[in-house]
């Protein structure tokens, strides 16, 4: 609007017939009567949205004359702690209207009672005059409609109401209907306007839409699901590319432990020459070298315990290749490839709480990636 009374928009009467062309390019609002809607707030404990919306009709119950199964409830923004602006309207009421224009291809976006689109203004009272109606807004979330006889009960109510903090009363219209009332706050008179829609309404007047979830258009679902595709799109390709990932390290590591598990059985062959079957090479291992154990009648020590308790830090070190390992007198030399220097120091960390041994890093190059590396490993004793 470019001043108060100015509308922005067309206002077009006539059958649903001849409106519908009108209305092919724009999302209608519907509005309704304001005695055909209960406007209220409620006090509700809790933050989870669900369950205030399942309370809320047996908190308003005791305010309602029909059965709360034949009501639509609209649970509105919070107005201060714990308590929310709530409008009710009769089903049968607004499936009926809702229906009748689906049928005839009209689908409302939106739908308002007609009280909460006069202005609004802080501390003010809002009347407009439509024939022996007025309608009134009050507060942000809250109006009604009554007829002229009952309006000064129900404004002086509304002005002995300390909680309404009224200060200012703006009527639209050409009688004064509160001639006989005792104003004690400010009053301000506009002429009649020609539509109650050529009054702007305010953005938050959006937040309490009373149209059932089952007459939101399909068509404008589906818009607003195509606003969130690229965004979709988006997380399937993340998900795509994390498991993409996964699955390659999976195999790398399979490869790196096929490796491994090759290198363990040709360190095995050499130590043992006479085994011809390997099933699994550790659990063989372990048994050969008790046997060792009991001919010598050695305890743990030496090259037995060295290969034992050497042998799976060897397997899980992270790309590690065996090249040779040698044993004399209480000293293992192992030659080997391995990632990098930094995994070569873990090695050397693990080998050592492993057996309590003395191990040292006797050389280490770099070369494509690689460590070529000789530990040796003594035993403390």
């Amino acid at each position: 609007m470019t001043d108060e009374h100015e509308t922005t928009g067309k206002v077009k009467q006539g059958p649903i017939s001849v409106l519908k062309g009108e209305l092919a390019d724009v999302e209608p609002v519907l509005i309704i009567p304001s005695e055909q809607v209960l406007i209220t707030s409620v006090h509700l404990p809790g933050k989870n949205p669900a369950r205030l919306r399942q309370a809320l009709p047996y908190a308003l119950e005791d305010q309602l004359i029909s059965d709360i199964e034949n009501q639509y409830f609209i649970l509105g923004p919070k107005t201060r702690e714990k308590t929310y602006a709530v409008a009710v309207v009769e089903k049968a009421y607004l499936d009926s209207i809702l229906t009748a224009l689906n049928e005839a291809g009209i689908y409302p976006g939106s739908v308002f009672p007609e009280s909460l689109l006069l202005p609004f203004s802080e501390s003010s009272l809002t009347l407009i005059e439509d024939n022996n109606r007025i309608i009134v807004r009050y507060g942000l979330y809250n109006g009604f409609a009554c007829d002229r006889d009952n309006l000064e009960l129900i404004i002086k109510s509304l002005l002995d109401d300390e909680s309404q903090d009224v200060k200012k009363i703006i009527f639209y219209g050409a009688t004064d209907v509160l001639s006989e009332l005792e104003r004690p706050v400010e009053y301000e008179q506009h002429d009649f306007p020609r539509t109650i829609i050529s009054l702007l309404y305010h953005d938050s007047v959006k937040e309490l839409n009373l149209l059932p979830r089952q007459f939101v258009h399909r068509e404008k679902l589906d818009k607003k699901l195509k606003q969130w595709l690229p965004a979709a799109a988006m997380l399937v390709a993340w998900i795509v590319i994390q498991l993409s990932v996964q699955v390659y390290d999976y195999y790398q590591l399979k490869k790196q432990d096929r490796v491994l598990q090759a290198s363990l059985e040709k360190i095995y062959r050499q130590a043992f020459p006479e085994s011809k079957r390997i099933v699994n090479v550790e659990v063989q291992m372990r048994q050969k070298l008790k046997e060792l154990r009991e001919k010598s009648g050695r305890a743990q020590s030496g090259f037995t315990e060295m290969m034992v308790k050497s042998a799976p830090i060897l397997k899980k070190a992270p790309g590690l290749k065996l090249q040779s390992l040698r044993y004399h007198d209480g000293r293992m030399d192992i030659d080997l490839e391995i990632r990098d220097l930094q995994s070569l120091e873990q090695l050397k960390e693990n080998l050592i709480k492993a057996g309590n041994w003395e191990v040292e890093i006797q050389s280490a190059s770099s070369a494509e990636n690689k460590v070529q590396s000789r530990l040796q490993v003594r035993s403390s004793s």
